[in-house]
């Protein structure tokens, strides 16, 4: 019992997910630390017949027989990752059981369906978006259509990816667990590449050069988004599916995924932004791009309400099924990405307007 106390402790009072050079930092993706804790303390690839996790995933099953929703206190350690939601946890035991709870009333319901809707929403929408045809061409034609196409499916991807892991979350299986939570980091990559790929393209929708040079650059950042949770870059060596030295790095990984996402933005949006100013004006520019603050701005305001644990660390229990943090950051995720359908049209006109007004 004291080494079981020891072990909760200790992943209880989780750090980054480096292991040594990221002890004592915590990240900004709470979930992937946590899980970074699977393994053993040895530091060795995790086991899924390792004696003291396996009692801690047994003890958990046969209280969700007893209970149905477990208690915060209830879960295996690495499962211990909101600890201001003390009550309604799942914890499943086959892969039938964890699917079918995404339809049952828990504490992951509210993020669960908000993106679902979201994702109903905005892979249905796009044939009606783009109709009908022959009026919502611009001068760019299909290419026009190609880059809508692409925000509705990365977006609408990011949804999924996330409807994924917050259904697959209850899972009794650490692999499975292990595996979700680096989709569900994939999926800011695609939110992130999503808009950077319409905002880039219709702030140089005339300067054909640099439009294939930021898109390519906006694209790679993409496809590298989409691998990293995978690796060792972002994980820890003993979870990380696919092992790279990572020696020569001079900064933890909790800084190595803040850094890789800061540039992502910067490329992305920022450097592009003022690229735009230089070529076309301060009034030009803030024409187009403020069109992304009803884009950008709820996931923004969600992930800094999200930080703070704000309602249910102040009021415990009372927002464990609606209302918490979380909930609210998907609330907003999902309303920024619906805004984003309505205010890339938007920009597209505006490039429209003004690669007519130069031909003039």
């Amino acid at each position: 019992m004291g080494k079981e106390k020891g072990l909760t402790s200790s992943l209880r009072n989780y750090g980054s997910i480096s292991g040594d050079n990221d002890e004592g930092q915590r990240s900004l993706l709470p979930e992937l630390d946590a899980m970074s804790h699977v393994a053993d303390q040895t530091g060795e690839k995790y086991d899924p017949s390792n004696p003291e996790l396996q009692k801690a995933i047994d003890r958990a099953l046969r209280q969700v027989e007893i209970k149905g929703l477990l208690d915060y206190e209830d879960l295996p350690p690495p499962w211990q990752i909101s600890e201001f939601i003390l009550h309604g946890y799942r914890f499943t035991k086959s892969h039938w059981a964890t699917a079918g709870s995404a339809f049952c009333l828990h504490n992951e319901t509210v993020n669960i369906w908000t993106h679902a809707i979201a994702a109903v929403i905005i892979l249905l929408a796009f044939p009606l978006y783009i109709s009908p045809l022959p009026t919502w061409y611009g001068p760019g034609g299909y290419s026009d259509v190609a880059m809508a196409a692409t925000y509705f499916l990365c977006f609408g991807g990011c949804m999924v990816c996330s409807i994924m892991w917050h259904s697959a979350k209850c899972s009794s299986s650490p692999t499975a667990i292990v595996t979700f939570v680096a989709v569900d980091v994939l999926s800011i990559s695609l939110a992130c590449s999503s808009f950077n790929f319409a905002s880039v393209y219709c702030a140089f929708y005339q300067e054909t050069a640099w439009l294939r040079f930021y898109l390519t650059v906006a694209g790679a950042w993409c496809v590298i988004g989409m691998v990293l949770p995978f690796t060792s870059i972002f994980e820890r060596p003993d979870k990380a599916v696919f092992n790279i030295n990572c020696d020569w790095l001079p900064v933890s990984r909790t800084w190595v995924r803040t850094l890789y996402f800061c540039s992502m933005l910067a490329t992305g949006t920022l450097i592009p932004m003022v690229h735009s100013t230089l070529l076309n004006g301060w009034e030009a520019s803030v024409e187009l791009y403020s069109h992304c603050v009803p884009v950008l701005a709820p996931p923004f305001v969600g992930a800094m309400i999200y930080a703070t644990h704000f309602p249910e660390s102040l009021f415990p229990r009372r927002f464990d099924y609606i209302g918490s943090s979380h909930n609210l950051w998907h609330v907003f995720s999902a309303w920024g990405g619906v805004n984003g359908c309505i205010h890339i049209r938007y920009m597209l006109e505006i490039a429209w307007a003004r690669l007519q007004k130069s031909a003039a």
